[in-house]
């Protein structure tokens, strides 16, 4: 009986050749990774441990720019739309880094911007359906990634 390959999440990438497990690899191509629990973003290998590893859940119920030492915001809809912003101006925030967004209301639209960068290429992602979860992580440059 063969062996399975664990935790592989490919962003954007092609033609790489892994050999291990918990491999995350973004806008990265013709690689071949032989070591397990690594990320690469744009073809560069990302130490792990400059990763920030914040675990503050945030509840929120109105539009606010993201914090870098938040891990997971539940967003409150019900009064209005929210807007959640990544300022690239004003913030600093660490290469490889993971937001989670939780819409917890029906009505109104949760929107996800980033100020100065993009988020899948665009402006901003909009959810509208109740217990709609959006994961982002950032790639050290201008560039947010849905995953």
């Amino acid at each position: 009986m063969g062996s399975y390959l664990e935790d592989i999440t490919l962003i954007n990438s092609n033609s790489n050749t892994i050999i291990s497990n918990n491999v995350t690899l973004i806008n990265t191509d013709g690689l071949t990774i032989e070591e397990d629990n690594v990320t690469y973003i744009n073809g560069v290998k990302v130490e792990t441990s400059s990763i920030n590893t914040p675990s503050e859940v945030s509840e929120v119920s109105a539009t606010q720019d993201v914090e870098v030492d938040v891990k997971a915001y539940i967003i409150d809809t019900s009064g209005g739309d929210v807007t959640m912003s990544f300022d690239l101006v004003t913030t600093t925030f660490t290469e490889g880094q993971v937001w989670n967004f939780k819409k917890d209301a029906s009505a109104n639209n949760m929107i996800i911007d980033v100020k100065s960068g993009t988020i899948d290429g665009l402006a901003s992602v909009t959810a509208t359906t109740l217990n709609t979860n959006i994961s982002v992580i950032y790639d050290g440059g201008t560039e947010f990634y849905i995953i």
